[in-house]
């Protein structure tokens, strides 16, 4: 059943995907990319034009096992030297929108993290992490394993990404599939 995907989900009273998009920073463009038999029978199209007027829809035949594999597909679609948010879809962000102001304009990459989430703190080795220094700089990213320390302190990874210039994420990206570094 189609309220069973996972971005229709009902929290709160709203659809996922409608919470996430009204929580994550404003932006002269929305594109969703969607498995298109998601929006041949689903509502989904229309939930996110709903949530973010003006949400562009790219339909995808084919099943990507990373998240960093999708961000490829709108490389054509996108200006190279334009900023870019990444965001999954089951993700709702409560951030300090000055702070992110402030770093958006000197870093080249804002990496979005959370920390003390009990389900996480149960289960490490379902969530992905980072080691940063003291300064924030991230360090190191661990996949589906426990990182260093007190897992309550540990930052764990949202999915969310921001970049100043969308070239450098593709760059990031395609460096990252063929080295695994």
């Amino acid at each position: 059943a189609w309220s069973e995907l996972k971005p229709l989900f009902p929290v709160a009273g709203a659809p996922m995907i409608e919470r996430t998009l009204r929580t994550l920073p404003l932006s002269t463009q929305t594109m969703a990319l969607c498995r298109a038999e998601d929006l041949k029978t689903t509502p989904l199209s229309r939930v996110l034009r709903t949530a973010r007027e003006g949400t562009r829809t790219i339909a995808l035949n084919q099943k990507m096992e990373r998240q960093a594999c999708l961000c490829l597909i709108p490389d054509s679609a996108l200006d190279s030297r334009s900023p870019v948010l990444v965001a999954p879809s089951d993700a709702s962000l409560v951030y300090d929108e000055y702070e992110f102001a402030a770093m958006s304009a000197h870093a080249d990459c804002v990496v979005f993290t959370f920390r003390d989430h009990p389900q996480a703190n149960r289960h490490p080795h379902q969530y992905n992490w980072i080691t940063a220094d003291a300064g924030g700089e991230m360090e190191a990213i661990a996949l589906r394993s426990a990182p260093p320390g007190e897992i309550r302190e540990a930052r764990g990874l949202t999915g969310m990404f921001w970049f100043r210039e969308a070239g450098a994420m593709f760059d990031g990206i395609r460096h990252w599939l063929d080295t695994g570094r």
